[in-house]
């Protein structure tokens, strides 16, 4: 994220109280590159097609349809599907909000 000038990385979680208890390195990543990387909630009504997923530059994606079995699958060059998850994701993005717990306290 910071080798390049455009590169953004954003995030929607489901909940933000495991990684606030416990600690989590993307989230120490991400107050501490702020302007690289978002941590957003996903509105608590929101209806996610798969279990979980990653897309970039509407070229590849990573697909986990089950969350609770470890395997997923992986699509380097699928820009159909990675087109598909990345309308999604907006989607999703346009419907979350800020989590005040993953906010840095500044003193």
């Amino acid at each position: 994220a910071r080798r390049a000038a455009a590169t953004r990385v954003r995030i929607l979680i489901q909940s933000s109280d495991l990684l606030v208890s416990r600690g989590h390195r993307v989230v120490e990543l991400a107050r501490r590159l702020s302007s690289k990387i978002t941590v957003r909630l996903l509105a608590p009504d929101a209806e996610v097609p798969c279990g979980a997923f990653a897309a970039w530059d509407e070229s590849g994606c990573w697909l986990l349809p089950d969350e609770s079995e470890p395997a997923g699958a992986l699509h380097v060059d699928d820009p159909v599907t990675a087109r598909r998850l990345f309308q999604t994701f907006e989607r999703l993005w346009s419907g979350s909000r800020e989590d005040p717990e993953l906010r840095i306290l500044r003193l």
